[in-house]
């Protein structure tokens, strides 16, 4: 009878196999912890995790899926870091009142009629004898129901003043004033008002430029090119004295309401076009016009316009 010779040991043939075979089914089957639950893997995994994929999906995809499926961060999107879209309606208005020769309430009656969000106005008296000592600037604001305004002196005249002004249904934020050159002419300034609108910053010019001569208002408009090209959105009045408007290149304007394709004569006297509206990118011109009137010696000019940025 032959023997076989298991781990060193000589036992009976039938004895070595059930040994050999009990050996290699231990082998194969998974240890298990005391309660017979696979034992953990690795320290730390001591959750499980619970997958609603269909049975044969791997456990480390879904463990994966779960971990990238975090909560939206609170922090500012893309979307919102760009500026917000604004866009409004805006109607403005440039207007030379000659001092308010025919009264208040005709000049009143005008600015009421055009019913425009910000007004420059030109050629007003403050506090001189030629006007009795009236506060214009006040008086006109009250009388045609503007919140804010500001008077810009552009001389000391008869025991005043005399200038421009601006009128504004929107917020004035600040206000300054700036001299232009003029030689031994009579001096010009420029007002400059930073206005509300609704949130957006619109920085408000009028002014009134010399009408001596063409090198007078070169440098008076190119002093002026200077003050936009510091901001964003403007919008300039003026009686500008000139209607010849390739003096208006130096402003690289986008937008002026009169131009050579349309031409809105706001001086009657001498059919002339010397009064306007310049804008900066963003408004467009929706309707523009005049209103003929005796209430000056100039006709007020008016432009309807939408701002988009």
């Amino acid at each position: 009878m032959s023997h076989k010779k298991l781990l060193g040991v000589r036992l009976p043939p039938a004895v070595a196999l059930i040994l050999l075979f009990t050996a290699v089914l231990t082998l194969c089957l998974p240890s298990c912890g005391e309660d017979g639950e696979p034992a953990r893997g690795s320290a730390g995994a001591t959750e499980d995790i619970t997958s609603s994929e269909p049975d044969g999906t791997d456990p480390a995809d879904t463990a994966a899926a779960q971990t990238t499926a975090l909560p939206p961060e609170t922090g500012t999107s893309p979307e919102t870091q760009e500026e917000k879209k604004v866009s409004f309606k805006m109607k403005i208005a440039s207007y030379n009142i000659q001092h308010a020769a025919k009264g208040i309430d005709a000049v009143a009656k005008i600015l009421k009629q055009v019913d425009a969000d910000i007004v420059g106005i030109q050629e007003v008296d403050y506090l001189n004898t030629r006007s009795g000592g009236a506060d214009q600037p006040k008086l006109i604001a009250e009388a045609a129901g503007y919140p804010d305004y500001r008077f810009t002196r552009a001389i000391d005249y008869r025991g005043g003043q005399y200038g421009t002004m601006i009128l504004s249904k929107y917020p004035i934020v600040s206000f300054t004033v700036k001299g232009l050159a003029s030689g031994t002419e009579e001096s010009r300034s420029i007002g400059h008002a930073v206005l509300d609108v609704d949130g957006t910053e619109v920085h408000f010019f009028n002014t009134h430029l010399s009408y001596e001569s063409l090198s007078l208002r070169t440098g008076q408009f190119e002093a002026i090119s200077r003050m936009l090209s510091d901001c964003r959105h403007y919008v300039l009045t003026a009686d500008f004295n000139t209607q010849d408007f390739s003096e208006f290149g130096v402003l690289s304007a986008p937008l002026m309401i009169n131009r050579n394709n349309s031409r809105h004569v706001t001086f009657p006297g001498g059919s002339s076009a010397i009064d306007n509206i310049i804008l900066s990118d963003c408004f467009t011109e929706v309707s523009a016009g005049t209103i003929v009137s005796d209430a000056s010696d100039h006709y007020i000019l008016f432009a309807e316009t939408a701002f988009e940025n």
